[in-house]
């Protein structure tokens, strides 16, 4: 927080507008995919201060990359070739150089891809290594804390998660296997037990439990589970998030047999409670979390994909849900995500159908509310908006008159500064 008005602690401070949005509501904007795209993920891969999207395409074998033109609309697709029907992918700065790369798992020739980032948004040719057969799931994770992103690797047929190390300049080398249960697929890491050290959830395709495998200190795993928990049937999508606010991460999973998402809510310890289960469409295999609405409490979404909707659950402030909303998305919506597309503070969704090669975009349209301090109108605070405060006060333009008296002196900038510092309503 600003003390003062001194400006120097302005100069990092980014602070986005939003207000409280009793009932969602969403703009549509469709863009065209490769064959059969599977999975998706957002990070702001050029530096301009908003996220693009990464999407992998199962029948044509590569990703399509879309930079946000700094509204929550997009260039249309670069494409990157990929080694064979990839089915997973994640993005990080595995190079150490400041850009943000990306990570293909590749089905059918059981390898991953890896691409660096060229610094704008582009992508040099895939490099690419060998991993277990029939690979389901790629996280980049820092497991052994010694600053670079490490890989770990779910793969179904011989049900083991296996561990491939940085060597420092982004590159990788097979360090661990361990064995899990009954056919792993989505992986999530973090540190569970305190120890600095990410551990990591898993969940099965054939089983009914989240298991928790604990690092032991250098990154590497036991095969037998710290602990595991019954969440549902057909696990097909997981991840961790504070569902009642008590400060704990809970487990969150969609369940694809059973046609329901289900939690189980931490107990302040490193254990968690019996499941919650909620109904959801056809066939769920895509979940993603976010406060969508603004109140201060995590929603949830998931994607159906026989039903051709998006369930949108709004927490109701203690760890429950209210009524069901489906939202309509087209043909066969495999993954759904939740991020800041236009940086309005409002979270927004990203949807793929696999069933005929889109990307959905939906711009949530709650309103925001007027900031004095936002002055580039980009609802973002910002060293921007201090410097066309500067421009406008030296020139007596009548923005910079904060307090309204026609003056400008002293008081305006002290209005603007507080304003600024108090990171508007």
């Amino acid at each position: 927080m600003l003390v003062g008005v001194t400006l120097f602690p302005i100069l990092a401070t980014t602070q986005s507008i939003a207000q409280d949005c009793n009932s969602p509501t969403f703009e549509s904007t469709v863009y065209a995919t490769g064959v059969e795209p599977y999975d998706l993920k957002h990070a702001d891969l050029n530096g301009d201060g908003f996220l693009d999207i990464a999407v992998i395409n199962n029948e044509t074998v590569d990703v399509s990359v879309y930079l946000n033109k700094g509204n929550g609309t997009f260039h249309p697709e670069a494409t990157y070739l990929l080694d064979s029907e990839p089915i997973a992918l994640d993005l990080g700065d595995f190079d150490d150089d400041g850009d943000i790369d990306l990570v293909a798992l590749n089905s059918l020739t059981f390898t991953m891809s890896w691409l660096v980032n060229n610094g704008d948004g582009t992508f040099n040719s895939q490099d690419i290594n060998s991993v277990s057969i029939f690979p389901r799931d790629i996280i980049l994770v820092d497991f052994d804390q010694d600053s670079d992103l490490d890989i770990a690797v779910s793969s179904i047929i011989d049900s083991t998660v296996s561990i491939y190390s940085n060597n420092g300049n982004g590159h990788f080398v097979h360090t661990w296997s361990f064995s899990t249960e009954n056919a792993p697929t989505e992986m999530v890491a973090t540190d569970l037990d305190g120890d600095l050290y990410p551990d990591l959830f898993v969940i099965t395709d054939h089983g009914s439990y989240t298991s928790i495998y604990k690092n032991n200190g250098n990154g590497t795993f036991p095969s037998i589970p710290f602990a595991k928990y019954h969440v549902g049937h057909g696990q097909n999508s997981l991840n961790l998030a504070d569902l009642n606010n008590d400060g704990n991460l809970d487990i969150v999973v969609a369940n694809k047999n059973a046609d329901t998402f289900s939690f189980c809510l931490s107990n302040g310890d490193t254990t968690f409670a019996t499941k919650i289960q909620y109904n959801v469409g056809d066939q769920p295999i895509g979940l993603s979390i976010g406060d969508i609405n603004n109140d201060g409490f995590i929603d949830v979404v998931i994607a159906n994909s026989n039903s051709d909707e998006v369930t949108m659950y709004l927490n109701t402030g203690n760890g429950s849900f209210g009524n069901r909303t489906e939202i309509e998305s087209n043909n066969e919506p495999v993954k759904v995500s939740l991020v800041d597309l236009n940086n309005d503070g409002n979270l927004d969704l990203s949807v793929i159908n696999h069933g005929n090669d889109e990307l959905n975009v939906l711009l949530n349209q709650c309103p925001r509310i007027p900031c004095i301090a936002d002055l580039n109108d980009d609802y973002v605070l910002n060293f921007f908006d201090v410097s066309v405060f500067l421009t406008a006060f030296v020139n007596q333009d009548p923005i910079a008159d904060m307090t309204g008296d026609s003056i400008f002196n002293f008081f305006d900038v002290s209005e603007f500064l507080n304003a600024f510092a108090a990171g508007c309503p």
